[in-house]
Parts: C-alpha cells; structure tokens; sequence
C-alpha cells in the first residue's frame, strides 16, 4: 500500500533494506558502542572501583566529546528532518534547562555544569542518530548493542570471574563488564524494551524475537537483577497482547481480557499481599537489600534542602561532609540513593517534582497526539516505557541520568512527535 506524504515536510528516514556503505557500517558500529558506554559497560584493567564518587573520569569526557561531535555531524547531514522531531524533544530540553540553571544554587557548580554537558551531548546524539537513521534502525542497533555485551559479560564472568562477578552477598551472581549486577541487569532489560519496540513496529513476533528474549531472559537470571527481571518477564508479556488488539476477531477479544486479567491481578496482589510476604515471594529482605538504612539517610540530606535541592549532580561528591553523614549512617560507602525519585529530590527538590510531572505530563500528550493519528503500537510502547521507568526508579537511580533510559525516553517522545496524518489517515513517519 503506497503511503501517502504531505507535501513540503522532509519525512524521516526509513530503515533501508539495502546494504549500507562501509562509512553506514561504522557509524552504526561508533553509534552501537556508544550505547553500550552509556548503558555502563566498560572492559576494565582492574576490578571495578564501587566506592568511587562523583567527579572528572577522562574516560566520560573522551566519550562526551565523541558524543558532542557525532551528534552535531549528524544534525547537520540531516538538518531538514531535525525541526520534525524539536517538539518531541522539548520536554527533555525543559529538563536539560533546569540542569543548568541549578548551577545557581548548586554546591559543586562545576560538577553541576559539567554534567549538565554530558546531558547536552548525550541529547545530541539521540537527535542525530535518529534523524539519521530513523527509530527502528536505531532500536535494533541499540538491541544489538545489549546482545554484544551481554555475550561479552558472560564471557568476563567465566573468563576472568574475579572481575564478571559481583563481590559480597551477590558473589555468585554476574556483573560482567559492568560495575555492579543491577547494572548489568537494566542493560539487559533495556535489551527487552529494543526488542519490543521492533516487534511493535513490524506488528508481529518473530522465532527471532522468542529466541533472543529468551537470552536476555536467561541472562537476568544469571545478573541476579530481580527488578529488572520482573520488569522484563511484564514487558514479554504485555507486547504480545498489545499486537494481538491490531487482529480480528477471538486474538482480539483474548487479548483485551489478557490485559484485563492481568492489571486486576497485579492491582489485588498490591493491596492484599503483605509486603514483606511479597518481598519474600521475590527473594528480597525487607531492607532491599539494606535500600531502607540509606533512604533514611537520604531522606535527612533531602529535608535539608527541600524547596531546590544540592543541583544537578552535586550531592555525591567523594569527602564532602554530606556524604560522610550518609555513610556514617549505613556504615558503608554508598554512592547513590538507590532510588530516582529520591536522587531527583536531591538534584532539584520539591520544585524539580513539579518540573518532572510537566515533562511527564508534556510526554503523555505526545502519546495521546500519536495515537490519535493512528500510531497506537507506538504510544503504547511509550506508555509501557513510561510505567516500567516509574517502577525501575523505586529501586534504582536512573530517572534522568546519563545513560540509556534517557536514551529511550528520547527515542519513543522524538517518535512520538514525529507522527503526522497522511490524506488517508496512514502516517508519514516510516521510521
């Protein structure tokens, strides 16, 4: 069915069928690399440092440089197409402003500044490399990426185990060329989330798609990662359901109850199971892995400075006095509040909770804008990023960090915005 183009609007570049030139290949390969760098995979000299706190690491300049640079160079190949996706990156542009300006009130403002660079780059990147390349080419190389490393940590682990695994309580559970097992494990789930963004495109799931899953999957087991595990398995199972609405008949109708059964489920399993019943159901204390000792912590540093917050990444800054009180208090030295929502508090306080629910709430229009032009696969893979996102952040600190989740969050919103009816309702973008 040939798909109608409006005229006048540059339309974003498909995934071509054809193979790409040798300079095509390694800018897919450079662009594959990258993903894997700010997933947090690093092949190391010497086992990984998980006490090292905030500051200058030549290795993420080297990288943010790389970033900057590939990202402009590729804004300016495919500068025509770049407007298309501005709206999409406006709520993340919000935030990228906000890191800044804390600066202003920022007790390290040098790091604050210099982090806030990295974002820029990191932002830049996503907009060129899927001006480029379009957003399904991109997810598949993203995929590609967490496979590569996952083969390689795998490898690390048995290998060189005395870097491949992680130390202490989780000695038997694999971190390969990551610094830590939960890291390895949202790499791997970031994995599951390319892989569905591919299988809602195409509307069909492949033996591929099953065999790779299944990897991944195994994988999880293997890192110990019981978050993202989870996350992963409702990811595999919600994708299925979602292409089952787009065909006729008895597919449909199971798959409306299907997703009917399960959200009843998971809401009656929330408010009658006791929690710490539940947290044995999933191989968790009712510490969280001691996640409680530092929250409280944390908690105090917050009500310090409530309204603003320490800035953009100046709370961790190894030898302040604020964090000696943290890791007075849980007796050892931890490096994050192993939870974005707290770690936000940190950055911006209370103000910056009213700019997240503006970036969110500007994110949640693109959604409903997308699927009223028909791109509903799209909107629902948004929303199930969103919602996976939102649990993620309970345990880890990955809300707007510099890495792949915001990779992501770029990705489905630069989608998103890039939609536009055709003359038959099909439309344009083919990405």
């Amino acid at each position: 069915m040939a798909v109608p183009i409006v005229r006048g609007r540059p339309a974003l570049p498909a995934s071509p069928s054809a193979s790409p030139t040798g300079t095509g290949r390694f800018q897919a390969v450079l662009i594959g690399v990258l993903f894997a760098f700010y997933a947090g995979a690093r092949i190391r000299l010497a086992p990984p440092d998980d006490t090292a706190a905030a500051g200058s690491d030549p290795l993420n300049t080297a990288v943010t440089l790389v970033a900057l640079l590939l990202g402009g160079w590729l804004v300016l190949r495919h500068l025509r197409v770049v407007p298309r996706l501005l709206l999409g990156a406006a709520p993340l542009l919000l935030m990228l402003l906000a890191m800044f300006a804390s600066a202003a009130w920022s007790v390290a403002p040098e790091n604050s500044i210099r982090r806030s660079v990295t974002m820029t780059s990191l932002m830049l990147f996503a907009v060129g490399a899927q001006a480029a390349l379009g957003d399904q080419r991109l997810m598949r190389i993203a995929l590609r990426a967490m496979l590569a490393a996952a083969a390689l940590s795998v490898m690390e682990a048995v290998l060189r185990p005395a870097y491949g695994f992680d130390t202490g309580e989780y000695a038997d559970a694999i971190r390969g060329l990551y610094g830590q097992k939960n890291s390895f494990g949202i790499s791997l789930f970031s994995g599951v989330l390319a892989l569905s963004f591919g299988a809602l495109a195409r509307g069909r799931l492949s033996a591929a798609d099953y065999a790779v899953s299944g990897a991944l999957l195994l994988c999880l087991v293997l890192s110990r990662s019981t978050t993202s595990l989870l996350l992963s398995i409702a990811v595999c199972g919600i994708t299925p359901l979602v292409i089952a609405l787009d065909s006729p008949g008895a597919s449909r109708i199971l798959a409306i109850i299907g997703l009917l059964l399960g959200v009843t489920a998971a809401g009656l399993l929330l408010l009658t199971v006791n929690t710490s019943d539940l947290l044995d159901l999933i191989g968790k204390d009712a510490s969280l892995t001691g996640r409680t000792e530092i929250w409280e912590a944390i908690d105090e540093a917050i009500a310090r400075r409530p309204l603003l917050g320490y800035g953009y990444s100046a709370f961790w800054i190894d030898g302040s006095n604020r964090v000696l009180r943290v890791w007075d208090h849980v007796a050892w030295e931890v490096i994050s509040a192993h939870s974005g929502y707290r770690e936000f508090l940190l950055h911006f306080g209370q103000m910056g909770m009213l700019l997240l629910a503006a970036v969110v709430g500007l994110t949640f229009c693109l959604i409903l804008r997308a699927i009223w032009y028909g791109r509903w696969r799209l909107g629902a893979w948004m929303l199930m990023f969103l919602g996976t996102l939102a649990v993620l952040n309970n345990s880890e600190s990955v809300l707007f960090d510099v890495g792949l989740m915001t990779i992501y969050w770029m990705v489905g919103a630069l989608s998103l915005a890039a939609v536009r009816p055709g003359r038959s309702g099909t439309p344009i973008h083919r990405g």
